[in-house]
């Protein structure tokens, strides 16, 4: 019983060193931005972001997970680096937004890479009898840098339909050039992207 209950022990704590350790780590990503822009509208241009590790990368299917760029608090950052679940809608009384500013100087680093480094894969437009258009801009860049992932919070995946991982930057972002002279990179190249419903968690 006592050996049982050791290995138990044994590979709970080699879980926990595991995230601490793919948590704190530099990897290399790449991001997916969809710029989405409708012709009659208040809004603007709204812009949505989704990630993939480069190891993830097999096919002309790889998996993405919808990555956190704002709207998220302190809390969920914390919850989000130690692997736990999370969603920036749930809010209560003990929730903070209290970030050091070198945390929002990064992320403003993250957002000007992605915007002047991102390649153009596709570009969408529907048009609609009523004059309405609109139309959707896709675009990846290859980032390393160390990010923390987690599964979207049950109430989260219940009100938007979403059952995935859910990223939030940590720091340490870089162009990662040398990633699109990969054989990773013609799956990215060549994938549609058309089909995914990147507006699924609206900010």
């Amino acid at each position: 019983m006592k050996k049982n209950k050791f290995s138990i022990l044994f590979v709970f704590l080699c879980l926990i060193v595991n995230v601490a350790y793919t948590q704190d780590s530099i990897r290399t990503y790449v991001i997916v931005t969809f710029e989405d822009v409708y012709k009659i509208s208040p809004h603007g241009k709204q812009t949505y972001y989704w990630i993939m590790s480069k190891d993830s990368i097999k096919s002309n299917k790889t998996i993405l997970s919808h990555l956190f760029l704002k709207n998220f608090s302190k809390n969920d950052f914390d919850k989000c680096c130690k692997g736990k679940d999370f969603d920036p809608n749930l809010i209560n009384d003990s929730t903070t937004y209290d970030f050091d500013l070198s945390f929002f100087n990064n992320l403003t680093d993250l957002e000007a890479l992605l915007s002047k480094k991102g390649k153009k894969l596709q570009q969408i437009r529907k048009d609609w009898a009523s004059g309405q258009q609109e139309t959707i801009t896709i675009y990846a860049t290859p980032i390393s840098g160390k990010f923390c992932s987690a599964n979207f919070h049950m109430l989260g995946q219940q009100r938007t339909g979403y059952i995935g991982k859910v990223y939030i930057p940590v720091s340490s972002f870089k162009y990662a050039e040398e990633f699109w002279k990969s054989t990773d990179a013609q799956f990215i190249l060549k994938q549609d992207f058309s089909k995914l419903n990147f507006s699924i968690i609206p900010y």
